[in-house]
């Protein structure tokens, strides 16, 4: 079965935010919490013990989400809960309050990373039933490693350019940048790889729509009349 570039696009899109995640984490948080009053040993301990929660849902998540049944699909229902859960680990983490303390570090990793492994299972294992073609199976997932990429590259210009534009800029300030840039991307790219791969032909309409509705449509829409107008002048 053939999946078309927009349709791949859309369903690939939320890889670009779960990878941008990352390396914020591991480069900027502890900074950031150092500054905030936390030793690094205190953080360091946070950071551990919550890879230690991650590995042991790891399991459980798989399970239920190839168990998970519904007549919304397999993968949709779980996908949509898990977004709200992450958008409040990723607020929690990357925007903290002023004088954080270990426990809530804890409580705020453990939902992120256990919204965001949730979350990263859905989409990889929905990915590899769009298609039973094995050829369009590794296309799907070349694109979703693409995109992902791209997601790396652009969350770590935003302090680059939040520097540029601020000299005061500060360490939470380029976290909490990063942060939003996973608040405003996640809802929006889960909506497109759900329509995309439940409804296509309603994603290909959006799409159409938008630039109908934007310069590009606007410049559509007056090559079309004028095609128009040329044709009922020479008729």
């Amino acid at each position: 079965m053939q999946i078309s570039i927009s349709r791949l696009a859309a369903f690939s899109a939320p890889a670009a935010t779960l990878a941008a995640l990352g390396l914020p984490i591991v480069i900027f948080l502890p900074r950031l919490y150092a500054e905030l009053g936390l030793s690094l040993t205190a953080v360091g301990a946070v950071f551990s013990l919550t890879r230690l929660f991650d590995v042991a849902s790891d399991p459980i998540f798989g399970a239920l989400g190839d168990r998970l049944n519904t007549r919304w699909g397999r993968r949709r229902p779980a996908l949509v809960v898990a977004v709200p859960i992450l958008m409040c680990g990723v607020y929690l983490v990357f925007s903290p309050s002023e004088t954080p303390d270990s426990t809530s570090l804890l409580i705020a990793m453990v939902t992120l990373y256990d919204s965001w492994t949730l979350y990263t299972f859905l989409h990889t294992a929905w990915a590899s039933e769009l298609s039973t073609d094995y050829d369009a199976r590794s296309r799907i997932m070349s694109s979703i490693h693409f995109v992902g990429l791209l997601g790396v590259i652009a969350v770590m210009l935003l302090p680059v350019v939040l520097d540029q534009l601020s000299v005061n800029a500060s360490m939470r300030d380029r976290t909490a940048l990063m942060g939003w840039f996973v608040l405003v991307t996640l809802p929006l790219f889960t909506f497109a790889a759900v329509l995309a791969a439940t409804s296509p032909t309603l994603l290909l309409f959006l799409v159409f729509a938008i630039m109908w509705r934007f310069p590009l449509g606007r410049s559509t829409q007056a090559a079309l009349r004028s095609k128009i107008e040329t044709k009922q002048g020479t008729a």
